[in-house]
């Protein structure tokens, strides 16, 4: 395959992926905001790779040998951070569902309507003993009676 056919190639999967990243950002279609932040970041994270890629098609030989440097460098940095960003949105989230599943209250407030508080209360036995324990107040306003 020709230079010129990879060039046009790069191009037009460049040109591809700025149409993606203008209508993730204007429709926004997750409905979860942090999914609609990470899609609009891979997309602009695989834009600006490519287009750092495209410079190693120039052709002067003496100057290829800096830009294919550069861009090797640009690349590998701004991966790096999409990939930082991604596992600490997964570590969270992960660390979300746990808490989640052992009993403490999350953040926001259910989608269901209900509010659920936790509050952990500390009991002094006279043993000297501490005891603690959740207490989960589940209150739904859809179940009154």
């Amino acid at each position: 395959m020709s230079t010129s056919t990879s060039y046009m190639q790069g191009l037009a999967a460049l040109f591809i992926l700025i149409v993606s990243l203008v209508v993730q950002l204007t429709f926004n279609p997750y409905e979860n905001r942090m999914l609609n932040i990470m899609e609009a970041t891979g997309l602009l994270v695989s834009t600006m790779t490519l287009y750092v890629g495209l410079w190693t098609f120039e052709r002067d030989s003496v100057s290829k040998d800096r830009i294919s440097l550069v861009a090797t460098i640009i690349v590998f940095v701004i991966n790096i951070a999409f990939l930082v960003m991604v596992a600490r949105v997964m570590g969270a989230t992960a660390v979300r569902r746990v808490k989640k599943k052992l009993g403490f209250a999350p953040k926001e407030i259910e989608a269901s309507g209900g509010i659920e508080i936790t509050a952990p209360m500390s009991v002094r036995v006279e043993s000297e003993n501490i005891a603690r324990t959740n207490y989960t107040v589940v209150t739904n306003p859809m179940n009154v009676a």
